[in-house]
């Protein structure tokens, strides 16, 4: 079960899972999520879709990437208007109110972590054609990727900005190398 469809049908917030374990996201957060076919009728109880993985053409990774971390991003700058919502008469306790916004910290915390191994994906992506053995690793900052000793590299490059942001950088199979200036990138947070 979502958690989202843990609160909003049952009432009741998932507990904290282990924090090493892949956070569940909520049923409104998945790929493909269609408020009509997935919130009513018996697939509301469906298990969660399957996360992509490296296997997943990598131009669909790399648009969920930035689809999730769109949202996560969404989340934390509506937190602080959230946070001061007035309590309605439906709720005089509160209760709702704080499942509510414990809920959204969830949500948050999974999209953020579902953007970071979706990163992790698209490295494992860029990567699965290339070997080791035949060409050379490529060390053009911090971050890993390989070079076929031409100049063309698929690789990850993480680095970070002034406010602390992850940059994940994943340069195409015909790009100039690890995080050239024309690669792809994914923000993390």
């Amino acid at each position: 079960m979502t958690p989202d469809i843990a609160l909003f049908q049952y009432g009741y917030l998932l507990p904290g899972e282990d924090p090493r374990a892949r956070q569940p996201l909520s049923r409104v957060d998945e790929a493909g999520f269609d408020p009509e076919a997935d919130l009513a009728g018996p697939d509301v109880l469906a298990p969660p879709r399957p996360p992509l993985t490296a296997v997943d053409p990598l131009e669909r990774l790399r648009a969920e990437q930035q689809r999730v971390q769109a949202l996560a991003n969404a989340l934390a700058q509506g937190r602080p208007a959230a946070e001061a919502a007035i309590l309605a008469a439906s709720d005089p306790t509160g209760g709702l109110l704080r499942d509510v916004l414990a809920w959204r910290v969830q949500r948050q915390e999974a999209l953020g972590a579902e953007a970071r191994r979706l990163a992790e994906e698209i490295a494992a992506a860029a990567g699965r054609n290339m070997s080791e053995p035949e060409g050379t690793q490529d060390d053009s900052g911090s971050g890993s990727g390989f070079s076929d000793g031409t100049g063309n590299g698929i690789g990850v490059k993480v680095s970070s900005n002034r406010s602390s942001v992850g940059r994940v950088c994943v340069a195409g199979i015909e790009g100039e190398g690890a995080c050239s200036a024309g690669a792809d990138t994914g923000v993390l947070p």
